[in-house]
């Protein structure tokens, strides 16, 4: 057994559990001489020299516990370093994750604070980052863990605001058995898994294979000038139908973008509003939120018109540099992008779906 101090988030019970892998003996203890202080801006902490004692928790870890934080820790850039802690009074001898490269001293940081606002998401968010433990190294952990932190925040706004069960059936998720699970990771997870799910006889399947794409919660806002009755819509090259051969895979779109962690959808989309396109919603409208393929997608969309200004000059291009993106602004008149989606030139579904809401709406909002 190895005596680790924890003194930052794996002093969360739930998460040290998943973590370590087991429910590892811990004893409140000090380390004379040292703080515990935000690391720079970010949300998680790091030791340092300091005038007190920081508080912390003594762990008996086990060799496969110690392995398993040294990959999870490993990702944000800390490993082990010799301590002499305090236990009871007792000075003892023991092992702290310290930065490799310290970063600026932040402010003072607090447990407790961090749980009220991240905990959850901090925990759901550890189910797949342990999972990768001896599939992933720390430097692989480190590249995905905010994707996975947006796969886990959509998860808690799932459950935290589950739809109403007027017409379909009241099954759930006990009525799914999962017998076997693989997943591959990389920007998006793709999982496959073996399960029996109840059917509307009351009987249980028979083992079935189903697979999907592990997305998150995206927010599109189509802009619309109910002056000028003029709609702006981005342009860029797209992945999923150059796959499917499409001799165009250039698509006209509204702006939209991934919602980041703890992030309202709103503000989500007014944020890629702004780095797409360069204007400002005055108001959203929400149009729907809704899955857009169900079958195999798992992704959630918050889909809004925004009410904005449409001059001539908001033509252009658009998009941010260090996100890859290469971005032609198109401003054109609603009636030629009911063309479009008439000829089929405009051929993405968020896109069709707010179009036909603003069909519905737009006397209202012109009016207005």
């Amino acid at each position: 057994m190895t005596l680790i101090f924890l003194y930052g988030t794996l002093r969360h019970d739930a998460l040290r559990k998943i973590v370590l892998g087991e429910d590892a003996p811990a004893h409140k203890a000090l380390l004379p001489g040292h703080g515990v202080f935000h690391a720079g801006q970010a949300a998680f902490p790091m030791i340092a020299e300091a005038s007190g004692a920081a508080q912390g928790l003594a762990v008996e870890a086990s060799k496969a516990a110690v392995a398993r934080m040294d990959y999870y820790e490993g990702a944000f850039g800390y490993d082990r370093r010799p301590a002499l802690i305090e236990v009871d009074g007792e000075r003892r001898d023991a092992e702290i994750y310290w930065p490799q490269t310290p970063p600026e001293r932040g402010a003072a940081w607090s447990l407790e604070g961090w749980a009220a606002t991240l905990g959850d998401l901090a925990t759901e968010t550890a189910h797949e980052a342990m999972w990768g433990f001896g599939r992933l190294s720390p430097a692989d952990l480190a590249a995905n863990f905010t994707m996975m932190m947006r796969r886990a925040d959509s998860r808690l706004r799932r459950r935290a605001s589950p739809g109403p069960v007027t017409r379909r059936s009241d099954l759930g998720r006990d009525d799914v058995n999962v017998e076997d699970s693989n997943r591959w990771l990389s920007f998006f997870a793709f999982e496959e898994n073996r399960l029996r799910h109840r059917r509307f006889d009351g009987s249980m399947s028979d083992t079935v294979t189903r697979a999907g794409l592990h997305g998150c919660d995206a927010a599109i806002v189509l802009p619309y000038d109910p002056v000028r009755d003029r709609v702006l819509l981005v342009e860029q090259f797209r992945y999923a139908p150059f796959l499917m051969g499409d001799p165009r895979p250039w698509c006209l779109e509204p702006p939209a973008g991934l919602v980041d962690p703890g992030e309202a959808p709103e503000d989500a989309a007014r944020r890629e509003l702004a780095e797409e396109a360069g204007v400002t919603a005055q108001r959203l409208e929400p149009v729907a939120r809704c899955y857009p393929s169900p079958g195999a997608l798992a992704e959630y969309q918050h889909i809004f018109v925004g009410i904005t200004d449409l001059p001539d000059r908001a033509e252009g291009f658009g998009g941010l540099a260090e996100e890859y993106e290469d971005i032609r602004i198109h401003i054109l008149p609603f009636a030629e992008l009911e063309r479009l989606i008439e000829t089929g030139e405009a051929a993405v579904g968020p896109l069709i779906l707010a179009a036909m809401w603003l069909k519905l709406h737009r006397d209202r909002l012109r009016s207005a």
